[in-house]
C-alpha cells in the first residue's frame, strides 16, 4: 500500500467511525434556608442515623445508632423538635421509614443487617425481616438507608452504594426484586457511601455522607436524574416534607445534631381536584302547564327545558302563571286550598 492509499483509507475510516457523546450532570448548589438545629430535646448522646416524617399524625420520626447509655432509640416530635417520645432499644438503628396506607413505622438494622416494624403510635413490635441473604458487607458497612414507595422497600448499602429493592410479607418472608446499581452518566460509579434515602415526589433522594451530594434518582433503574451539593457533614440521613410551593429538609448527622433546611428545590404539591358541583334544576321561568289524571299532577314545562311534576289530589282545579311567568298559582276546590309556587317551590298557602 502505497502512502497516498494508506491516508486514503485512514480518512475514510475516520469518517464512518460512529461518535460518542457522553452526558454529564453536573452538581447543583441548593437555594437553602439558615439550617436550624432541633435535636435539643432528644435523648442525651443521641446520634440521629434516619429521619422521616409521618403526614397522618404530621411527626418526625428519627432513629439512633447505640449512644454511650447503651441503647438505641426510636422517636418522634413535633417539626419543630418539641414533645419527644422516644422508645428504647439495643439494635445499631440506621434508617426509618413509614407506609402510609397500612400506617406502619419500619425500622432499618445493621449488621446484622434486618428491618423490623413498628406501631407508630406505641412502639409496639409487629414483625421483623431478614436480609442478611443480599446485603453480604463486613461490619458496619451494610444497610444504611431505606425508604417506601409504591409497596416496594428501598434499601441502601453504605459499602457499595447499590440499592436493595424487595418486598415484604407476612412472618418474615422477604421477596427479592432488583439490585440498583447508581452510575454517573459517564460511567464512573455516583458514590458509594450512601447515608440516607428518601422517596419524593416519584424519584429516589439519595444522600451521600462522604461526597457530601444529594442525588435524585429513577426508582426504576438508579439512574441519575440530577444532584447537588449537601449541607452539613457526616450526614446520616434526610426527610423531605411537602410546605406550601418549597419543600422543608431535615439533616440527620452523625454528630447528633437533626438540622431543618427550606427551600429544597424538588415540589410535588398535590392540586387538588376541583370539586364538582352538580347544577339542581332550573325552575326560575315557567314556559307551560298542563294538568294530567294519570298521575294526578300538574306538569310544569320551564324554559330551561326542565319539567316539575306538583302532586294535584284529583279534583276540579284552576292553575294560573304570572304574567312575568316566574309564578304559578294553583287552586285546588277539592282541599280548599290556593298554593303559590315560585321557583318550583311552595311560598304561599292559603286555605279556604
Amino acid at each position: 500500500m502505497n502512502i497516498r492509499t494508506f491516508f486514503g483509507a485512514l480518512l475514510i475510516s475516520a469518517l464512518v467511525l460512529p461518535t460518542f457523546a457522553f452526558a454529564y450532570v453536573s452538581t447543583e448548589d441548593l437555594s437553602l434556608s439558615e439550617g436550624v438545629d432541633i435535636s435539643f430535646d432528644l435523648p442525651l448522646y443521641y446520634e440521629t442515623s434516619g429521619a422521616v416524617y409521618n403526614p397522618d399524625n404530621e411527626r418526625l420520626y428519627v432513629v439512633s445508632d447505640p449512644t454511650n447509655s447503651g441503647y438505641s432509640y426510636v422517636s418522634h416530635m413535633e417539626l419543630d423538635g418539641s414533645d419527644v417520645v422516644s422508645w428504647e432499644f439495643h439494635d445499631d438503628l440506621e434508617g426509618v421509614t413509614y407506609d402510609e396506607d397500612e400506617e406502619i413505622l419500619y425500622v432499618l438494622v445493621e449488621n446484622p443487617d434486618g428491618i423490623f416494624s413498628l406501631d407508630p403510635e406505641t412502639g409496639e413490635l409487629l414483625d421483623s425481616w431478614d436480609l442478611t441473604p443480599w446485603i453480604k458487607t463486613a461490619g458496619n458497612s451494610g444497610a444504611e438507608a431505606i425508604t417506601f414507595l409504591n409497596g416496594l422497600f428501598y434499601v441502601g448499602v453504605q459499602e457499595t452504594g447499590n440499592i436493595l429493592v424487595v418486598k415484604l410479607q407476612a412472618a418474615g418472608k422477604v421477596e427479592y426484586v432488583d439490585l440498583l446499581d447508581p452510575r454517573h452518566p459517564t460511567g464512573e460509579d455516583l458514590y458509594t457511601d450512601l447515608a440516607g434515602l428518601q422517596a419524593y415526589c416519584g424519584v429516589l433522594v439519595a444522600l451521600y455522607d462522604s461526597s457530601n451530594r444529594i442525588a435524585e434518582l429513577n426508582p426504576a433503574d438508579g439512574e441519575l436524574i440530577r444532584k447537588y451539593a449537601a449541607p452539613g457533614n457526616a450526614q446520616e440521613g434526610i426527610a423531605l416534607i411537602p410546605n406550601g410551593d418549597k419543600t422543608t429538609m431535615f439533616i440527620s448527622q452523625d454528630s447528633g445534631e437533626l438540622i431543618r433546611y427550606e427551600g429544597y428545590p424538588l415540589n410535588c404539591e398535590v392540586e387538588e381536584e376541583e370539586e364538582v358541583v352538580e347544577e339542581g334544576p332550573d325552575y326560575s321561568v315557567i314556559d307551560s302547564f298542563e294538568k294530567l289524571r294519570s298521575p294526578n299532577v300538574v306538569r310544569v314545562h320551564y324554559e330551561s327545558g326542565d319539567i316539575q311534576d306538583i302532586e294535584n289530589p284529583r279534583a276540579r282545579t284552576w292553575v294560573k302563571k304570572s304574567k312575568d311567568a316566574t309564578r304559578l298559582v294553583i287552586v285546588n276546590f277539592t282541599t280548599r286550598t290556593l298554593v303559590v309556587y315560585e321557583e318550583g317551590e311552595p311560598i304561599f298557602t292559603f286555605e279556604f
